[in-house]
């Protein structure tokens, strides 16, 4: 079997090979989850290893060695594990049984470690010359710091979909440059990433009582609010009329929450399988397959398989899980956006509906609200490695602003309406277990739009037409902004309208 680089492949292994001549000793290199970032840190590892230097690969998890090192092996690289003997003789009969023979070679110079395993052996890395880190959004804590402060002989290259840490902030501290690949768009009009369906509430959730523990909600308080009859009535009814059972992963709060979907989905005739910390790797490397192969309908997973993980069989996400990581929430969109494989599943009437003139389709049910609140990363995100100086709106902030029924004022909650003195009726508060719950397929060219594509057109002229909150909530999501981006526009033109006294128009 050989390999090839995509140009975009080639384009990032260029980029980042100019960088270390410039002399930089760090470097981050973001691309979006499916756009094989995998492929591209192998090819690099190859090419400095082919100049004598030793080549370091870290990756997130145990069961990430075997993704890494069959990237390796299909390019026909020998290399070396830091790893228990199951690990390596699992990898190596993997090796045997899709390519007919063995890649793992002590006497390499390319290593692959979990970064776990080599935290106990940070003595590996004194003669590493470069020093490659998977998923770098986590460079500069706990195992992955201590790896890359042993490494002192080491250039350091981090690949991630997700250049930014839990709080917001860039990883400015630890990388001296970065370099981005194409965005979603590019790969999915090109035919590399599945072209997604997305369908979310338009009622934000009420998680004002939600806890916040290290920068995201406690998930102990989230499972209490997300489980709820609706919601998991309508998780099972929504999958079931849009994609039965096409393979999903849905994304859980903690384990109890977890498991108590997984029973829903069983009662309504589904293989549903939960998949968590609490299973050994062996059990979840299993479930994973089955996953990929359609023996399992759908997967629970809590935490497991937000990043890293590669599971090319999925079409369908589906979000029970509030979170305020915008880099979590892209993690876990970018899961179902591969293209799906050649697979005798593939020959099956529901999955056959998923290509549509060639072109690959995937479904993510956005029962949570994480759409609305991070906007969707079709078109990308602008990265920085610099601290993000805008402190994180609060999840109260979304809806502290109301659009007045009688004139279209916009302004914050009050008893009257300053511009035309409409009465509001108190309304006692509802408790989320009442809302409906019901998902609508996020339109790109609303009535309201006239016509004007919200991912494509000019944005001047669709704020010229954007006259109701609303309207201004369907370009943020359509376009990935923050929901930041509706709050500063709604108060410049508030803002405007007072100075020259008259009604705000959106």
């Amino acid at each position: 079997m050989k390999i090839r680089l995509w140009d975009y492949q080639q384009r990032g292994v260029k980029d980042i090979t100019i960088q270390l001549l410039k002399g930089m000793r760090s470097i981050a290199y973001v691309l979006s989850t499916g756009g094989g970032k995998t492929m591209v840190f192998s090819f690099l590892a190859r090419t400095i290893a082919r100049t004598g230097k030793n080549v370091t690969i870290v990756v997130h998890r145990r069961r990430l060695v075997l993704q890494s090192s069959l990237a390796l092996a299909q390019i026909g690289v020998r290399h070396k594990l830091v790893a228990s003997k199951k690990v390596m003789k699992q990898v190596a009969l993997c090796h045997v049984e899709q390519l007919g023979k063995s890649f793992v070679d002590e006497k390499s110079s390319i290593s692959i470690a979990s970064v776990q395993m080599l935290a106990k052996r940070l003595h590996l890395l004194e003669d590493c010359h470069m020093l490659i880190i998977d998923e770098c959004h986590h460079a500069n804590i706990g195992y992955w710091k201590a790896c890359i402060t042993a490494a002192t002989k080491a250039v350091v290259v981090g690949v991630t979909a997700t250049l930014i840490r839990m709080d917001g902030r860039g990883l400015g501290d630890v990388f001296d440059v970065h370099v981005e690949g194409p965005p979603m768009s590019e790969l999915i009009e090109r035919g590399r990433l599945c072209r997604p369906r997305v369908f979310a509430s338009k009622e934000q959730i009420d998680l004002s009582e939600v806890r916040s523990r290290k920068g995201d909600y406690n998930t102990d308080d989230l499972a209490r609010e997300m489980d709820k009859p609706y919601l998991i009535g309508n998780s099972v009814e929504h999958y079931k009329y849009l994609c039965d059972k096409v393979p999903a992963i849905v994304y859980c709060c903690n384990i109890a929450h977890a498991e108590h979907v997984t029973r829903e989905f069983r009662q309504s005739g589904y293989n549903a399988v939960s998949l968590t910390s609490e299973e050994s790797e062996d059990e979840q490397f299993r479930i994973l397959n089955q996953l990929a192969t359609g023996d399992i309908d759908l997967v629970m997973s809590v935490d497991i398989i937000s990043e890293g993980t590669d599971v090319p069989l999925v079409g369908c996400g589906i979000s029970l899980r509030p979170t305020k990581s915008l880099s979590l929430w892209d993690q876990q969109f970018g899961r179902p956006m591969r293209i799906y494989p050649d697979q005798p599943i593939m020959q099956l009437p529901h999955m056959q509906g998923l290509i549509v003139n060639g072109q690959h389709t995937s479904f993510f049910l956005d029962h949570a609200g994480n759409s609305h609140r991070h906007g969707l990363p079709v078109h990308g995100r602008v990265w920085s490695l610099k601290h993000d100086a805008i402190k994180r709106k609060k999840e109260s902030d979304a809806v502290k602003i109301v659009t007045c029924p009688g004139c279209d004022n916009i302004h914050q909650p009050m008893a009257n309406c300053p511009e035309c003195n409409h009465l509001y009726q108190v309304e006692e508060k509802k408790l989320v277990h009442v809302k409906s719950g019901v998902l609508v397929e996020l339109d790109l060219n609303p009535n309201w739009a006239e016509g004007k594509n919200l991912q494509e057109e000019k944005l001047s002229i669709l704020l010229s037409k954007a006259h109701r909150l609303e309207q201004l909530e369907d370009i943020a999501t359509a376009r990935g902004y923050e929901y930041g981006w509706v709050l500063r526009h709604v108060r410049m033109r508030s803002e405007a309208a007072q100075k020259h006294k008259r009604r705000p128009r959106l």
